[in-house]
Formats: C-alpha cells, structure tokens, sequence
C-alpha cells in the first residue's frame, strides 16, 4: 500500500478585487516597517540621520472594478534640499514626514530594474497574489529598492542634479 502526500502551495481565501488590492498593500507596508519605515496613506519614510528615504505607492487614474494598477516611487530626501525648493515661507521648519515628491532624488521603480522601463503592477480578481508578491514586488524591494537606498547614507551622498524634474521660472515642477 502505497501513501500519497500531497503538498499544497499555501493559499488564500478567495477575495473580492478590493481585497486582493488591500492584501498586496499591506504586505508593502509590512515589508517597509520591518525596515522601519513610518506609514501614512499611501506614503512611506524612514530617516537615517541628516537623509530620509520615501516609497509612494501610486495608483493608476484609470484603476477600475476590474482591475488595479500601481507603481512603486522612491525618493531620497534631504533637508537641505527640501528648505532650498520647498519652504516658500522662508520658515526653516522641515517636514516630519516628508512625500516622495519632495525629494532631491525621484526614481520609478522600473528605472532601477534591469530593463529600466516603466514598471505597473497589475491586480484582478484573478490574480495569484503570493506569485504576484514574492516573484515580483518582494524581489524588487529587496533586490532594486533597498540597494539603490543603500548608495546614499549621507547628505553629500545626494548630488543636486539628481533631482529629475526641472524647474520652471515661476518655481513650479514640470
């Protein structure tokens, strides 16, 4: 008589679009408190010393109920640079908790990936959300996001001419 084993993949309860969308996030956001980051909404930072390194998770306008699409931004963040673009009142007051598009240095995901294009994650009500999160968005936080905020430990670190965006005359992003 011969035992059959069988070995399951781990699975997870059927959900609904809205809940496949609220699991990927939160293990995002699970991912970056284990690496200290603070949470608010959407925006995420941590603080080394005179830097701070932000993650954005960036829905797409046209998400619908069939679909949700997003992206990850990251930014390195500096005083210095946020009171040279950002504090019009002159006030000398930093933020505690800065966003991404504050930052001297913005980066998309898919230009710290290999093949340096944009980069959406697509979830439907199909989707097999552990792949989704371990072969793909787990590996490139670990592998392309904390590497790329590994290279800047100090203010010197952030190069102003890695800001990406340029400035207009009247002080606005274009």
């Amino acid at each position: 008589m011969a035992l059959l084993w069988r070995f399951d993949k781990p699975s997870l309860p059927k959900m609904d679009l809205q809940g496949n969308g609220t699991f990927i996030f939160d293990k995002i956001a699970d991912f970056l408190k284990d690496d200290d980051f603070k949470r608010r909404g959407n925006h995420f930072f941590k603080r080394n010393e005179a830097i701070g390194y932000c993650v954005n998770i960036q829905n797409d306008k046209w998400n619908n109920k069939e679909i949700i699409r997003f992206t990850l931004n990251i930014g390195i963040y500096t005083d210095s640079f946020w009171l040279e673009h950002y504090d019009s009142k002159h006030a000398g007051i930093v933020p505690s908790f800065p966003k991404e598009y504050e930052c001297a240095v913005r980066e998309r995901i898919g230009n710290l990936l290999p093949v340096h294009e944009d980069k959406w994650y697509c979830i439907t009500s199909d989707t097999d959300l552990l792949k989704l999160w371990e072969d793909e968005i787990e590996h490139n936080l670990e592998e392309y996001v904390k590497p790329s905020f590994d290279r800047y430990n100090t203010e010197s670190d952030v190069l102003p001419n890695q800001f990406i965006y340029k400035r207009q005359n009247n002080g606005t992003d274009i």
